[in-house]
C-alpha cells in the first residue's frame, strides 16, 4: 500500500498514516464525485493473481428511471482489438430495448490485477486506432486524447456498479479488474439509443502497463487526468458496436467491428 500511495502522488509520506486506516486517495470526475482506493493504482501486481473485481450489477442506472423497455430489440456487437500493443482482444455483444442496455464484455490479455476503465463512446469517426497507430503518449502511446480523434467523445462509463455517465469516466473503483469480464443493464439517454442503433458507438477499455511491472505509474501524466499517471487513459482495447440482425454470444465473431484510422 506503501508503495502504491508513492507511486500515486511522490512524495507522500506513508509513514505519518495509521496502519489499522489507510483512507482511500480520492480521484475526481468532472463533478467531483468519484474516489479511488489508493491500492488500484500504482501498487504492485498482488501475489496469487488477479484481485476479484466488484460484482456486475444487473440493475438499471439509475434503477428503472427514465427506462423505456419496448419495441423490437436492436443487437449490437463489437470486435476488441489490441491497441499499444497491449495484447488484449475481446468481443462485446449488447441488447438494446428502446434505452435498455444490456451489454456484456469479455476480453483477454488486459493488465493484470489492475483497474481498467471502460466506456462507450459516440462521434469522431466510429472507428478504432490502428494496433500500430503511434500517440503522443510517452514512447508514442497512444493517449486518450488521440484515440478521441476517431471514437468520439465518453458517452457511457461502463461501471460495474452506480453512476454510468461521462461524470464516472475514470472512477477507477468501479471498473472491471484485469480479464475479469462485464455483464450489466442500463438506462441511456434515448439521444444515446438512437446514436447505439445508427450503429455509431465505440467501446474503448484504458490502462496500458507498458512496463509490465504490476502498476500504474511513470512521470507521464494522463492528458485526461493529470492526477493519474498516463498508463491509467492510455488505450488498451478498442471495437466499434455495429449492428447484428441476430443476438451473438459472447466470444462470437463480430462482423463490422473494429475500424482503423
Amino acid at each position: 500500500m506503501r508503495r502504491g500511495l508513492r507511486g500515486i502522488v511522490p512524495g507522500i509520506g506513508v509513514g505519518l498514516l495509521p496502519l489499522a486506516i489507510v483512507p482511500l486517495l480520492a480521484v475526481w470526475g468532472p463533478d467531483g464525485a468519484d474516489t479511488v482506493g489508493a491500492d488500484t493504482v500504482g501498487a504492485p501486481l498482488p501475489q496469487g493473481g488477479n484481485p476479484p473485481a466488484p460484482p456486475a450489477s444487473t440493475d438499471s442506472t439509475p434503477t428503472g428511471r427514465g427506462a423505456t423497455p419496448g419495441g423490437e430489440p436492436t443487437y449490437l456487437v463489437a470486435d476488441l482489438g489490441p491497441v499499444n500493443r497491449s495484447g488484449a482482444s475481446g468481443t462485446a455483444t449488447a441488447t438494446l430495448r428502446g434505452n435498455l442496455l444490456s451489454i456484456r464484455i469479455a476480453t483477454h490479455g488486459l493488465a493484470p490485477g489492475l483497474p481498467h476503465p471502460q466506456h462507450i463512446h459516440i462521434g469522431g469517426s466510429h472507428s478504432c486506432p490502428a494496433p500500430d497507430a503511434t500517440g503522443s503518449g510517452a514512447g508514442g502511446q497512444v493517449r486518450s486524447g488521440d484515440a478521441k480523434k476517431s471514437v468520439g467523445a465518453i458517452a457511457v462509463s461502463l461501471t460495474t456498479t452506480g453512476d454510468t455517465s461521462p461524470d464516472s469516466s475514470y472512477a477507477l473503483d468501479r471498473f472491471p479488474v484485469g480479464d475479469a469480464g462485464y455483464e450489466r443493464t442500463i438506462t441511456v439517454s434515448p439521444k444515446v439509443a438512437a446514436e447505439l442503433r445508427a450503429g455509431e458507438g465505440v467501446i474503448e477499455q484504458h490502462g496500458v502497463d507498458a512496463n509490465h511491472n504490476g502498476r500504474y505509474d511513470g512521470a507521464a501524466r494522463s492528458d485526461v487526468k493529470p492526477e493519474l499517471p498516463e498508463e491509467v487513459s492510455n488505450t488498451a482495447a478498442c471495437g466499434r458496436l455495429a449492428t447484428s440482425p441476430v443476438p451473438v454470444p459472447v466470444g462470437g465473431v463480430a462482423a463490422g467491428g473494429g475500424g482503423t484510422v
